[in-house]
């Protein structure tokens, strides 16, 4: 059974997505390692992955999809309200990354990905951050797993900010797993 059959019957694909998928996938499995090892993979490539990966998680943008401008307009100036707070404790976090779960096709990992952005006291709820600190593979992208992290970070963050903790963090395991400057 291939992985595009597997697809198809798990989530009732069309055949043209299957077709979709099955093209992606072969492209991702032989030509785009090629294009790594001959250092040729440009930004359509990486739009390329994107579109692959985001196959695999089709309900995903279809949830985004159902949010309204006015919805997200409404959360942002929210957030952009709640920030001003600048807090570092639990409670104001936890109301921060709810508030923005608010909008639909979001989570605590996207919720992250959001205020992390604008804001030093939270971090990306990346894989590579969440297996180290949680040490396990199995990552749930739960609000717990988010304390969890968030709080290990907050602990060891020194005179950096949450963000900046992490974003270390981030790039050593990267350099670990990659074997980078090695």
């Amino acid at each position: 059974m291939t992985v595009v059959s597997v697809f198809h019957q798990r989530y009732k694909t069309t055949p043209q997505k299957a077709e979709k998928l099955e093209e992606l996938n072969d492209w991702y499995t032989s030509a785009f390692p090629q294009l790594f090892e001959d250092n040729q993979v440009t930004v359509e490539d990486l739009k390329k992955i994107t579109e692959w990966k985001m196959l695999y998680r089709p309900g995903l943008l279809k949830q985004l999809d159902r949010n309204s401008e006015e919805d997200v307009r409404e959360v942002m100036m929210k957030l952009k309200k709640l920030l001003k707070e600048d807090e570092e404790d639990w409670e104001f976090v936890e109301n921060v990354l709810n508030e923005v779960s608010r909008l639909k096709g979001v989570g605590p990992a996207t919720a992250s990905a959001i205020v992390s952005a604008v804001s030093g006291n939270f971090a990306f709820m990346s894989d590579e951050i969440a297996e180290q600190l949680l040490q396990k593979k199995n990552i749930k992208y739960t609000m717990d797993e988010y304390r969890q992290i968030w709080s290990k970070l907050k602990e060891n963050k020194g005179e950096r900010t949450i963000k900046e903790c992490a974003e270390d963090l981030w790039r050593e395991e990267l350099r670990k797993k990659y074997e980078i400057g090695k």
